[in-house]
């Protein structure tokens, strides 16, 4: 059964990667990268900032965490299809090595991208009394609105781990999109919490067309989160991580 009409596939990517370069589990190749992004175009009735309308009613947001340097290589890519995206990025690795320097952030913007925050220092607001999620949230936004001389209204759980609070922080900041990284559809309009599909290197092409068809399944998350549940905080991702590098 395909999902409702108008609702968004919010795709998450992570870093993109050149042949030969160490991968983890987000990481996605560029020539992948660049195939996906061949497949979005062929698609695309519309586009709306952030929000990319399909041939089928339904709408595609594309968007990147982190601000690593590699996301330079996606905007180009984007540029040659004409799509655009969200960029989450980090306020304290601005200017860090491999990470997005301020002057990038600007060229962004000034692309069309749209610019998210991803909290001032990416720690789990789930660990921080309630002061400092406030923080986080509230000194990434202005940090990033001086940076780009625009408003900020997309935010992005750091690790993807949220609470009531958190949510309730982010609220009280003034943004208006919180994406999570629970899977699945989003509704449309965008706004207040949302789900996303995660991006990964061992997603194929036919895959990646699944999600944009609205066929997607999101079973394999609530295994993953129940997997979670039962091992020690950090043996889940060191697991998952071994595996990947153990199926290359």
């Amino acid at each position: 059964m395909l999902v409702k009409q108008g609702a968004v596939a919010f795709l998450t990517y992570h870093r993109l990667v050149a042949p030969g370069v160490r991968t983890v589990h987000y990481d996605v190749s560029l020539a992948d990268f660049e195939r996906q992004m061949e497949e979005v175009s062929t698609r695309v009735r519309s586009v709306s900032g952030p929000l990319i309308q399909m041939m089928d009613g339904t709408h595609v947001c594309l968007s990147f965490d982190d601000g690593t340097s590699d996301h330079l290589d996606g905007a180009e890519v984007l540029a040659g299809q004409g799509l655009p995206a969200v960029f989450f990025i980090v306020v304290d690795r601005l200017e860090s090595k491999g990470y997005l320097g301020r002057a990038d952030v600007r060229r962004l913007a000034e692309s069309g991208h749209t610019i998210g925050s991803h909290s001032m220092s990416h720690r789990r607001l789930t660990k921080l009394s309630f002061e400092q999620r406030r923080k986080e949230c509230e000194r990434s936004k202005a940090a990033l609105e001086d940076l780009i001389g625009a408003e900020v209204a997309w935010f992005a759980f750091p690790n993807g781990d949220y609470s009531l609070d958190c949510f309730i922080a982010a609220e009280i900041a003034g943004y208006k999109v919180m994406r999570t990284m629970e899977w699945g559809y989003a509704g449309f309009p965008l706004e207040g919490k949302v789900r996303c599909w995660p991006m990964f290197g061992h997603r194929d092409l036919a895959a990646f067309r699944r999600i944009l068809d609205g066929r997607a399944r999101a079973w394999p998350y609530r295994i993953k989160q129940g997997v979670k549940t039962v091992l020690p905080e950090g043996a889940y991702t060191r697991l998952r991580d071994q595996a990947l590098v153990g199926g290359r």
